[in-house]
Formats: C-alpha cells, structure tokens, sequence
C-alpha cells in the first residue's frame, strides 16, 4: 500500500510539473505573439533633427503693431529671430527647397533666408493693397494671396516664371485661411461671413471653379494641408478650439483635440503631428505640439509677444 501511495504521490508531482512546463511555455507564446502584434501595429515616430518651426511673433505698444519671423526646433531649442524689430512680418511660409521664408509685410511679400543673411522683396515693385497673406505652391513656380476688401475678398494668383499676376476669384466674405494641395493645382480656402458660419471649399488654379467641401460652426482658426493631403483645421467654439483632420481624397473626417484658445494647426513633415499656437491660462502665448500619442508638449513660451502662423519644415540649416 505504501508503494502505492508513493507511486502515486510521484506520479502526481509529475503531473504537476508537466503542467508548470506547459503553462510557462503556453505563457511565453501568448508574450510573445502580443509583443509581435503590438510591434506591428505601433506607429513608427519621425525624428525631428534637422527639422524647424518657423512662426510670426507680434507686440503692440505705444509704438504700434510688429512683429518678427523666428526659428526654433521642435523640442524649444535654437530659437533665432530672422528679422528685425522695424517690421510687421507675419504669415511665414517654407519655400519648397528650404532655403527661403516668405512672409508679408503690410502690402508688400518679402523673403528672408533661412540661416537669415539675405532680406529682399519677393516680388518686386508689386503692392497689394490689402494684402493678408501669400502662399507658395509645392512645385515653387506659383504664389496665391488673399487680398481682403470692404465686403469680400479675393485670391490672387501670381505666376514666378513668366511673373503674370491674375484673379482667380472674389467672393462676399472674409478668406482667413488658405492653403494649396499637394499637386499644385487646386486650393483649399475657408471663407467668413456675416450671416453664416465658416465654410471651407477648394478651388482649381486652370479651371478657376471652385466648390464647398463642408461647413462649420463656430471661429475658425486656420487650416494646413499635409503632403498626404490631410487638412487639419481648428475652430473655436464655445470657449474650446478643436483641432479636427479631413482626408481629401476620402472626406473622412476625425476629431483630435479641444484646446483653449489655440489657432494656426500646421503638420510635421510626416503628418504624423501638429504644431499650433496657444494663447490661454492653460496654454500661454507659445507654440506647442500635438503628438500622436494624443499629449501635447510645450515647443517654446513667448510671454512678451503673440505668436502665430508655425510652418514646419525638415531642414538642416
């Protein structure tokens, strides 16, 4: 009977640690195949070295308006002040290669160079009275302004090579943001008016028809399209800004973020973050990130100036 029982009891403890073995390894196949799926589906995050945040800082004082073009990387450092304390610089945009920033200057579009030695006018001997804002295309051969009047607006467009200068349209309202797509032959744009709220529609450069992609309720405050024609845009509603993206080839529209009081949403290189101005008790005056882990990091704070328009770009200066 003894026997018996240790027999037993042995073979028991056998039982028992087959079991363990099986278990452990069942355990580390079950690690192992999560670590494998979790690898897979985990985005692949951009490197910002070599990259530059490039935004308009302005004051007004017992002088009057100004405002300035600055670089700072992404992660707050290496901020650089482009040009000088005489000028209302505003709306900086990349030239395609890197090497230029332009920007407007009351009716005037200058361009300043990026490691900033070289200043000049853009277009010579062109005012635009009204001028708000200038755009270049991806393929860098054409410049879009928006030029604003008494009851409407305008986008004019003006050809580098050939240095033609047209109106593609005018319509009752206020353009406050525009932007081109990708392949440099259409436009988004959002326009404001008295008696509706914002609405957003693209227009063709050669044909010159334009048509409304959707609407909106609420402040709007600026748009951005990426390289893979993703539209971001921010609008101001009850109290909030949000931060929203739309797929241009898709219209499949998400919402990302509310953010007290922040404007001018503008992509990474690779549309994967978006950098935007604040100016609240939670965010003061300063350009942050929206990363795509849904948190939001400080790029750098300007407490002495209002900050506006950042533009990214990856290049090394």
């Amino acid at each position: 009977m003894k026997n018996i029982i240790r027999s037993s009891r042995h073979v028991s403890k056998s039982i028992i640690l087959s079991c363990i073995i099986l278990l452990y390894i069942f355990i580390i196949h079950i690690v192992s195949l999560y670590a494998s799926v979790f690898a897979s589906v985990t985005p692949t995050l951009w490197s910002t070295e070599g990259e530059w945040i490039a935004f308009s800082c302005s004051t007004t004082d017992e002088n009057g308006f100004g405002s300035n073009i600055y670089l700072v990387r992404p992660d707050g450092t290496q901020i650089t002040k482009l040009t000088d304390d005489n000028s209302a610089a505003l709306s900086p945009i990349w030239s395609p290669d890197g090497e230029w920033l332009l920007y407007v200057d009351k009716s005037r579009i200058f361009r300043v160079s990026s490691d900033g030695t070289q200043l000049d006018e853009m277009v010579d001997k062109l005012v635009i009275e009204g001028l708000q804002s200038a755009v270049i295309s991806p393929s860098g051969d054409k410049l879009v302004f928006v030029v604003s009047y008494t009851h409407s607006s305008s986008i004019a467009i003006y050809d580098i090579l050939s240095e033609s200068y047209s109106t593609l349209t005018t319509i009752n309202g206020s353009i406050s943001s525009i932007d081109w797509y990708s392949d440099s032959e259409r436009l988004a744009f959002s326009v404001i008016s008295a008696n509706r709220g914002p609405i957003i529609y693209n227009i063709s450069i050669y044909s010159r028809n334009y048509e409304q992609l959707f609407s909106e309720i609420g402040i709007f405050r600026g748009l951005d399209i990426s390289a893979s024609s993703l539209l971001t845009y921010a609008i101001l509603w009850n109290r909030s800004t949000t931060l929203f993206t739309i797929d241009l080839e898709t219209n499949e529209r998400l919402r990302l973020y509310d953010i007290p009081n922040a404007y001018s949403p503008s992509w990474s290189p690779d549309s994967s973050e978006i950098a935007f101005a604040g100016n609240s008790s939670e965010y003061s005056n300063g350009i942050y990130r929206l990363e795509a882990n849904g948190a939001v990091t400080n790029v750098i704070g300007l407490l002495d100036c209002y900050p506006s328009s950042p533009q990214w770009f990856s290049y090394d200066l």
